[in-house]
């Protein structure tokens, strides 16, 4: 199976913190075979294909690799079903597409928001302070109700849903919710995510992913700035692999963010990836290219494509904090399209 994108090329039974376990891959059948027959029969196609057509030949891929096993692991078959919503939600996007990509000429979007925009959500963070809701050490979450920042909502109203229109589908009412993170000491919680410095750069896992990101405070280089391999926008991907190491994601991922290690090691080598992608495929890749740091003061804003960019939102040094406010558009399509892919994923359970 030949791969061209470097970031699906993981390689973990090479890496050094996969030093202490032993790979078995016991899954009983060949994941690889299921990857050459769906790329055949869907390939690059896939948004030429209708729902049902999809969902027809996933069926027949399946059966014709399984054959009349019997013996299949549950974890296979999850990531089996689980496979066909994700080239469902994947061919949404796809089919939703006005152009290739979200900005042509660059692998994000930059702006400079005055104050005066951000002055309520700031105003709103102070206020979580002084109650004594924003942790001292850790992450800090809560919702923003935008519809009540006036100022805001004209500026992602009349700029961030147009860029957002000309690229996929029309967003409808904008969520937000604000991130402060702080560091004051070493032990954090994200601390066991980074084996190495990009290990926890990755692809959001969610297809209609175009997140807002505005910096309320100075960003500096120990505030954990937002991160991003520039041009992996750009790199074609193999979307029946990238489906199926999102089943892997889903199944792999423990509380912590962490991965499961042991878990990884009994699937077969074509899954020993997911949309964490720099924990699978270690450092070289990322050395390979170029890695860009968004520094800024207050204001300083982003918008990327989470499903195809590897980024990382970052996490503090000691001593170090951030504060940002996340913005995203909900898609009516995209929870049509989920809501099928779900029936379609029931429907192979009960079928099997």
């Amino acid at each position: 199976m030949t791969v061209s994108n470097i970031f699906q090329l993981g390689k973990v039974e090479q890496l050094d913190y996969f030093n202490a376990i032993e790979f078995h891959g016991l899954l009983g059948f060949e994941f690889d075979t299921l990857c050459d027959k769906l790329r055949s029969d869907i390939g690059s196609g896939l948004s030429g294909m209708s729902a049902f057509e999809l969902i027809r030949a996933y069926e027949n891929a399946v059966a014709k690799s399984v054959g009349d096993s019997t013996d299949i692991p549950q974890v296979a078959k999850n990531i089996l079903f689980n496979t066909l919503a994700n080239l469902i939600n994947i061919r949404a996007l796809q089919c939703s597409k006005k152009q290739n990509h979200l900005n042509e000429d660059a692998s994000i979007r930059t702006w400079n928001l005055e104050n005066e925009l951000t002055s309520k959500v700031v105003e709103f963070v102070h206020d979580l302070e002084r109650q004594g809701k924003v942790k001292q050490n850790g992450l800090s979450v809560f919702d923003y109700e935008l519809k009540k920042d006036s100022k805001l909502l004209e500026w992602v109203q009349n700029v961030y849903r147009p860029t957002i229109r000309a690229h996929v589908d029309e967003g409808m009412m904008p969520v937000a919710h604000v991130r402060v993170v702080n560091a004051s000491r070493a032990d954090n919680f994200w601390m066991p995510r980074y084996e190495h410095e990009y290990a926890n750069f990755h692809w959001d896992s969610t297809p209609y992913s175009f997140p807002l990101i505005v910096y309320l405070d100075e960003v500096g280089e120990r505030d954990g700035p937002f991160s991003y391999v520039d041009s992996s926008d750009k790199l074609s991907q193999d979307y029946v692999l990238r489906a199926m190491h999102m089943a892997v994601h889903n199944f792999s991922m423990l509380k912590d963010g962490t991965v499961d290690k042991k878990l990884i090691s009994k699937l077969p080598r074509v899954l020993r990836q997911g949309d964490r992608v720099g924990f699978f495929t270690g450092a070289g890749p990322f050395e390979e290219m170029n890695v860009k740091k968004v520094l800024g003061s207050r204001g300083t804003t982003v918008l990327f494509d989470g499903f195809h960019l590897v980024h990382d939102g970052g996490f503090p040094q000691q001593g170090g904090s951030r504060c940002s406010l996340f913005v995203n558009f909900r898609f009516p399509k995209q929870r049509l399209y989920k809501h099928a892919a779900n029936l379609a994923e029931r429907w192979m359970r009960f079928r099997s």
